[in-house]
């Protein structure tokens, strides 16, 4: 679908409505509701209706707005904005993404009525909602979420505009619960899909993530794959971090990512080279 031209009129409908739902009156946006008001057109105001009713987690403004057909993604000129910013559609500005363990039964009510959950924009698609917990953050709704992406057939490999592909992402994250589970639903960990023309391994390494690292090597990414276009593997990628940015290694974890390169097998492209 085209996106939508950027509009500054607004309606008064849109107006009142939004209103109603940003101060939480449930009484009003019903009544609103009931006037037929067109909820599925192209929202005017600032503040999308659905948004208000998801962050205060009012499940009678929710299920109000649902039953009238309001779009679960960003209908309005935020969403128009970030769908050309990030190469998408407005419907890939899915409200999935606002999921947190508070807003889990709401979110997972917005998915069986068939809200996008594969979206490809980066900040949009709701892994990023997991792979983001820290491990004491980690819970039985996080744990549900999990679970029905999985159903929904989230697909890890998927392109991303701006980025390269969600795998490139999630691997920069720490949570050694989700981000090992998503990674092994790859079908190529060594895909150079990375906007840079790298694969996964060497987004890993620039975030730290030790995680993401260690479980990509476990799932056969290559340690001495050259990146597109550059005489550089995996390990050489890493010394250069140790050398030019002293702040990500404070505490030693590109020297541990190093080690475990190593072990793997590692080599620098000189080294390589040489052989």
């Amino acid at each position: 679908m085209i996106n939508k031209v950027i509009t500054k009129r607004i309606k008064r409908s849109h107006h009142e409505l939004s209103k109603a739902c940003t101060d939480n009156d449930f009484e009003r946006v019903k009544s609103l509701c009931s006037k037929e008001v067109d909820l599925t057109e192209f929202w005017t105001t600032e503040e999308y209706p659905l948004v208000y009713a998801l962050a205060f987690n009012n499940a009678d403004i929710v299920r109000c707005l649902l039953e009238h057909d309001m779009p679960m993604y960003h209908n309005d000129n935020y969403g128009a904005t970030q769908a050309q910013e990030y190469g998408c559609t407005i419907e890939d500005t899915t409200l999935v993404n606002m999921w947190s363990p508070e807003h889990h039964e709401l979110i997972k009510c917005m998915i069986q009525k068939g809200a996008l959950v594969n979206s490809p924009c980066i900040w949009f698609n709701p892994v990023l909602k997991l792979v983001k917990l820290t491990d004491s953050e980690n819970c039985p709704a996080s744990d549900e979420f999990f679970d029905i992406l999985i159903e929904h057939n989230i697909d890890v490999d998927m392109s991303m505009p701006t980025w390269g592909s969600l795998l490139c992402m999630l691997v920069g994250y720490q949570n050694t619960k989700y981000v090992p589970a998503l990674v092994r639903r790859s079908k190529d960990v060594n895909a150079q899909t990375c906007s840079i023309g790298k694969p996964a391994l060497f987004s890993a390494i620039a975030e730290g993530s030790h995680v993401g690292v260690n479980v990509l090597l476990e799932c056969g990414a290559d340690p001495n794959r050259v990146s597109e276009g550059r005489d550089k593997t995996a390990l050489d990628y890493a010394y250069r971090i140790i050398k030019k940015n002293k702040m990500l290694n404070a505490s030693g974890k590109i020297d541990r990512i190093v080690d475990s390169l190593l072990k793997c097998g590692a080599k620098t492209y000189d080294q390589m080279d040489g052989q």
